[in-house]
């Protein structure tokens, strides 16, 4: 891992063995300060989600109608390495797909981070400067001068699958009918009916137009799975079963509805 504190640990060395006039020390103090302007660690590395997404998720217990999430990705992830360097990439994703990249470069004057306008980029998504940099609350705010916008991410401690798992569905139920209790993992594990692990979609481009849940058979994810429409209501979770596909969208009903309370 590259440190770019390097310089200011042989600096402060210096300045203990070698005490010089108080011009000389006042010099050397405003040279660590500069170098100290980008933090070995990173406060905005990691995986960032948008707040209005999250928190309107949270509010409506609903994925589907939050599908407009209101900023320019869903999510993105920023590597410590490379932040610690002064220049990094941006790598943004819509609830579809990935390749909404961006170089941003450490700004000292300003002390944050902001596009690297330098480096051309094809995607049009982050086509205007901006600013990246933290609010009080430790929620990443990226301002755009040009239209004087401001969208706010959020932090996630781990991916968004995990999130969304762990705002809607993760707990403990009992199955009304069965009595029997069935357990949901903030990480994809699940007992029920078979399944093994779950899923809960976001990405409505070719899906299904409601709130769903794929169910898989095994831990393998990247197997065909389940559909299940689920609401939520209070402390209760239903869940319907639905038939169809991405090339035919028209899912419908099928077998019993469960209802699982919390």
């Amino acid at each position: 891992m590259r440190k770019i504190t390097q310089g200011l640990l042989i600096a402060l060395l210096a300045s203990c063995s070698n005490p010089k006039s108080d011009s000389a020390t006042t010099d050397q103090k405003d040279t660590s300060a500069s170098e100290m302007s980008t933090p070995s660690t990173s406060p905005i590395a990691g995986n960032w989600v948008s707040d209005q997404y999250v928190e309107n998720v949270k509010k409506t217990k609903s994925v589907f109608q939050n599908k407009i999430y209101g900023t320019k990705v869903l999510f993105f992830s920023l590597n410590e390495n490379e932040l610690q360097t002064g220049s990094a990439t941006l790598h943004g994703f819509t609830d579809h797909e990935g390749g909404s990249d961006v170089a941003i470069t450490f700004d000292k004057e300003k002390n944050e981070f902001v596009k690297d306008d330098s480096k051309k980029t094809d995607d049009p998504t982050f086509k205007d400067s901006f600013e990246a940099k933290l609010n009080s609350q430790n929620k990443l705010e990226m301002y755009f001068p040009k239209t004087k916008k401001t969208e706010t991410y959020q932090k996630l401690s781990t991916d968004l699958d995990t999130e969304l798992r762990k705002i809607l569905i993760a707990g403990s139920y009992t199955d009304k009918d069965s009595k029997s209790k069935i357990d949901f993992s903030a990480d994809g594990k699940v007992n029920f009916e078979g399944y093994k692990s779950y899923k809960v979609i976001y990405d409505f481009t070719t899906g299904p137009g409601f709130d769903g849940i794929i169910f898989y058979k095994s831990d393998q994810k990247n197997t065909n799975g389940d559909v299940y429409q689920f609401k939520i209501i209070a402390n209760t979770l239903e869940l319907q079963l639905m038939k169809g596909n991405d090339k035919n969208p028209n899912y419908t009903p099928s077998g019993k509805k469960y209802i699982l309370t919390k």
